[in-house]
């Protein structure tokens, strides 16, 4: 066994950080796919309106309003403020149908604060030729949107704000605050699911951290290969899931221990029974990894292989 010093250590740790990327990218590649199919980001995005908004109504087929939400009677505060804003002429404009009949999830993904605070304030208290601030906290005291909101536009309006168009920059910068929030749920939705993806990889195609490491350490061919493939791998956050599994199929075939599919004989994955502790050990390790996500191991690739091209230390003396 060769002893793990200078470049062979390195070189191990190169391979297992590219092995890691190729199966993050996998995972996010996948991951962004069950985002746009199921509109996870249209979904997390109208939850934080409604948080925002005080809105508990439901959204319905091209906008109208669910059947389970009652009208709201005449005078009676809105139950749909929500359904209002993105069914405005300024917010309309920035997305499409539902992708997901069934699921009957519809909106934007995102929302420019400007075109937020436009619709709210058109929706709250509609432009007229007085644009006092008072004027403007009149109207929004007469209108029939949820007291939450009400009262926030009241006390945004009693602050700093002058006129109308002051009024418009702080519920800007209200919905920029709010909205980092609904960015920090959506990142743990993805996590979640990068996670569960992580935990199907390392075992439904069995990447076993052990197994590779154990291959990269004893077979010099395969190890130079592997990080002269690292090096000049063109793969980028982004990848599609085809561009993805072309890359790893040009892994598998330098001969990298993963997948169900070994040689007779095969040494690191001979018998499941008889290597068990060795098997969830190396899917463990693997599943830790990749849940550390693709932008990790990006970066980790990058100083691993920085550190490789500046060399071994020139000798003193």
């Amino acid at each position: 066994m060769p002893t793990l010093t200078g470049n062979t250590a390195l070189d191990v740790a190169i391979g297992l950080a590219f092995i890691y990327l190729l199966f993050s990218v996998l995972c996010a590649a996948v991951q962004e796919a069950i985002a746009g199919i199921f509109d996870l980001r249209a979904a997390t995005l109208e939850r934080g309106l409604q948080n925002l908004l005080e809105d508990d109504g439901k959204l319905g087929t091209n906008g109208a309003p669910s059947a389970a939400t009652p009208a709201a009677a005449p005078g009676a505060p809105s139950q749909n403020l929500t359904n209002k804003l993105l069914g405005h002429g300024l917010i309309r404009t920035l997305y499409k149908g539902s992708r997901v009949p069934l699921v009957g999830r519809r909106g934007p993904s995102y929302i420019p604060a400007p075109m937020f605070a436009l619709a709210l304030l058109d929706l709250a208290a509609p432009p007229n030729e007085d644009n006092s601030i008072a004027a403007v906290r009149q109207a929004i005291t007469d209108s029939p949107i949820p007291g939450g909101t009400k009262s926030a536009l009241l006390s945004l309006a009693s602050g700093a704000a002058k006129d109308r168009d002051q009024l418009r920059a702080e519920v800007e910068r209200w919905f920029d605050q709010s909205m980092s929030r609904v960015s920090g749920w959506y990142k743990r939705k993805t996590q979640i699911v990068i996670c569960l993806l992580s935990l199907l990889v390392a075992v439904g195609l069995n990447v076993n951290t052990v197994s590779v490491a154990d291959r990269l350490i004893n077979d010099d061919s395969l190890r130079s290969a592997v990080v002269q493939e690292a090096v000049k791998s063109p793969l980028k956050s982004g990848e599609t899931l085809n561009d993805v599994a072309d890359q790893i199929t040009q892994v598998q075939k330098l001969g990298i221990p993963f997948g169900w599919n070994k040689a007779p004989g095969d040494p690191a994955d001979a018998d499941l029974s008889h290597h068990l502790g060795r098997t969830i050990g190396g899917w463990l390790l693997t599943f830790l990894a990749l849940s550390l996500g693709a932008p990790f191991w990006f970066d980790a690739l990058s100083k691993l292989a920085g550190l490789r091209n500046t060399g071994p230390p020139p000798k003193l003396g």
